[in-house]
């Protein structure tokens, strides 16, 4: 059977995230400051926090660094003013007295954080992961801290860090990113109160994933956390950020900044999920999110790792960086970046090449939806000193409906002839031709988009560690809400076709059936079709990217089982079943791990319709000019393969062959042969008709 979509079908514009589960508030009283900024309220930040002098004069230079400075505009971003004078710059938990510990939190905070799956007691804190967590304008605790300092890593809030180890403040903080760096970390350096310190000595790989939770709570207030992350010589960590916001229909924002330095041989892998709030269908709400993330590869050998996985905010400006001073230090960056409704991203990455033999590499998938806005924006800078530099970049956006936008912005700076540039940039859609490939094979609309949107974020996921990998992928589900209608190609046709029987069509069109085995068709959607039994091999399959073709195929076969009530297959006793039928076709086991007809010649794209004919077992086979642009062996090869299904099917397979020509009927003789001629059989006769069609063409039956 071959139908067509209206386009309207799918209404992929209507593409929508699972809803925002994070978007509670906890009702809790504070202690706030008064709205506004000036430099009454930084000092008054500085003074609450006990901070020594020369926190004071960092805070106050900022503000007026700050006072000078303009929003910036070159960003692709559209967005109303905001009022800096209406904003909580300071807004914390009351409490009667300063904490020594979790025991002593709020009770309402705790559960708070258990209920966003980040539990602090001691009972149920997670055992390989230690969290700060940051309410609002302030660290509410830090577990596993005891144990790391065992092993001499700090690890604590970084007002904490501040009072206790001044030397690395004062040495560190602010010589990554300098309180004039731009607009936002002007703001950030005046007014932050509060975020992570991590350091971790010489010799030491953390034996932990070290992690910062961010909630912003009150709807008054912003955001501006401050975290500084030092590797020293030969050391390793792995640190996690993760982050929500309540459902306010006010824009609120958040504005931060991570300073990462990296010495001799250290290593740093930092990872983001960021999930705040995007507002809801009508662009209304969600958190502005202005941030300044920049490492340091400041010794030999030395490297940065930036992952992130952007779902939320309304608005997203942030460039997560490296600057590479260290002889061959690395830098890299992976991100996938999803827009929806009317969200609005400007985000990419900036590798500055210093040390000589330096390396980095850019990885980032956008994917649009909605009516968003999805834009990457890199830079690669070589300096003149970097000789034997080297840079990969790869940007790939996907778009999802017919109303979102993706741009790329690369700026590539060399002034070294001795370096290697590679940039790489594509972009591709999800229509209706792609999603009905994979409806006739069983699969639903909803399964198909989160199949082609994970494997385009494979390469960024698998550089995730595996508790945020999870998150991500749960993160990046994706359900479609639309009605199914139908249209119809052929009128008036009568075709029987009996159990084991094979039937071909031949004439200028070919087309298919309404009524299977006494059932009315238009009463199941495309996928249940398949999976009741009808397969459609097309003329032309379609490349799906980014997809594997083992997935695709496992994804088919358990569709199918699902449709039948019969339990689904995992991948290794998968692997069992589809092995015989790969030898079957003639393909070996690498083609498994390719993706889904991308850079098949014509021969294995065909090989690769017969292996999922022969792997879904259909009732009626409909091969849709299996034979176009076939030489005689791989005709030959597919006739075979055909004829091998056809002999071990586990039903009496019936197959209508749509041809032109004669020549795949002299490898698979059919019992009847029908012309078909303005949508209408015209003729039908047996496997002569073929034949006598060849040496007189069809003008003789189509005159009559």
């Amino acid at each position: 059977m071959n139908q067509s979509l209206d386009a309207t079908t799918l209404k992929l514009e209507q593409i929508i995230n699972k809803s925002y589960k994070y978007g509670f508030s906890t009702k809790i009283q504070n202690e706030d400051f008064p709205k506004g900024i000036n430099e009454e309220i930084v000092t008054l930040i500085s003074k609450k926090k006990n901070e020594p002098k020369y926190m004071l004069d960092f805070r106050l230079k900022a503000y007026k660094k700050w006072k000078q400075m303009y929003v910036p505009k070159w960003q692709y971003l559209k967005f109303e003013q905001i009022n800096y004078q209406n904003i909580l710059y300071y807004s914390v938990p009351k409490q009667q007295k300063k904490l020594q510990s979790l025991n002593e939190v709020d009770p309402e905070l705790l559960k708070t954080f258990e209920k966003l799956g980040i539990p602090l007691n001691e009972q149920k804190r997670l055992t390989n992961v230690a969290v700060d967590a940051v309410f609002d304008s302030v660290s509410i605790g830090t577990t596993f801290k005891q144990e790391l300092a065992d092993q001499g890593i700090i690890f604590c809030s970084i007002s904490e860090a501040i009072q206790k180890y001044p030397s690395l403040i004062q040495k560190y903080l602010g010589s990554v990113v300098p309180i004039g760096d731009n607009y936002f970390a002007a703001l950030n350096s005046a007014v932050f109160t509060d975020g992570s310190f991590c350091y971790i000595p010489p010799d030491t790989i953390c034996p932990l994933e070290l992690s910062t939770y961010f909630r912003i709570n009150n709807e008054e207030s912003g955001q501006f956390e401050r975290t500084l992350i030092i590797a020293d010589r030969n050391s390793y960590v792995s640190y996690l950020e993760g982050c929500t916001a309540p459902q306010y229909k006010k824009n609120q924002l958040h504005a931060a900044v991570v300073e990462i330095i990296a010495l001799e041989n250290s290593e740093v892998k930092y990872s983001t999920v960021q999930n705040w709030y995007s507002g809801d269908e009508n662009g209304n709400g969600g958190i502005y999110n202005f941030v300044t993330k920049r490492g340091l590869c400041a010794e030999r050998n030395s490297k940065i790792s930036w992952t992130q996985v952007e779902t939320g905010s309304a608005i997203t400006w942030k460039y997560p960086s490296c600057i590479l001073v260290g002889n061959y230090s690395k830098g890299e960056f992976y991100s996938v970046a999803l827009t929806n409704h009317y969200q609005q991203a400007d985000t990419g990455s900036k590798m500055i090449h210093i040390g000589k033999n330096s390396k980095s590499k850019i990885i980032s998938k956008g994917i649009s939806t909605g009516k968003s806005i999805n834009s990457y924006r890199g830079k690669v800078k070589i300096s003149s000193n970097a000789s034997k530099a080297r840079n990969y970049s790869q940007c790939d956006s996907l778009l999802i409906g017919n109303s979102s936008e993706a741009n790329t912005f690369p700026y590539i700076e060399v002034h070294n002839r001795s370096s290697i540039i590679e940039h790489e940039a594509s972009i591709s859609k999800i229509n209706e031709e792609k999603l009905f490939y994979f409806m006739q094979r069983g699969i639903s609309i909803e399964e198909a988009i989160s199949l082609i949107v994970s494997g385009f974020c494979k390469e960024v996921f698998t550089e995730l560690p595996l508790e945020f990998a999870l998150e991500a992928d749960k993160l990046l589900g994706l359900k479609l809400e639309g009605t199914n209608t139908e249209e119809y190609i052929l009128n008036g046709i009568n075709l029987n076709v009996k159990q084991g029987e094979i039937h071909a069509i031949m004439g200028p069109n070919g087309s298919g059936e309404i009524i299977f085995q006494e059932q009315n068709l238009l009463d199941y959607t495309i996928e249940d079709r398949a999976n009741l039994g009808i397969f459609l091999a097309f003329q032309y399959p379609l490349e799906i990217s980014g997809v594997n073709n083992i997935d695709f195929l496992r994804l088919a076969y358990n569709s199918k089982l699902k449709f039948n009530q019969t339990s689904t297959v995992d991948p290794l006793k998968f692997l069992e079943i589809v092995y015989p039928k790969l030898k079957l076709v003639g393909l070996d086991e690498s083609f498994l791990h390719r993706k889904v007809n991308e850079g098949f010649s014509g021969g294995e794209k065909k090989k690769n319709e017969i292996l999922q004919m022969a792997l879904l077992d259909a009732k009626l086979a409909i091969l849709d000019e299996t034979d176009s642009g076939l030489d005689i062996d791989a005709l030959k090869d597919i006739s075979n393969a055909i004829k091998s299904i056809l002999k071990i099917s586990q039903f009496k397979q019936s197959i209508i062959i749509i041809t032109h020509y004669q020549r795949i009927l002299n490898y698979i003789q059919p019992d009847y042969i029908h012309v078909m001629y303005k949508g209408k059989i015209i003729k039908t006769g047996d496997a002569s008709l073929a034949s006598e069609l060849e040496s007189k063409g069809y003008e003789w039956i189509t005159s009559e």
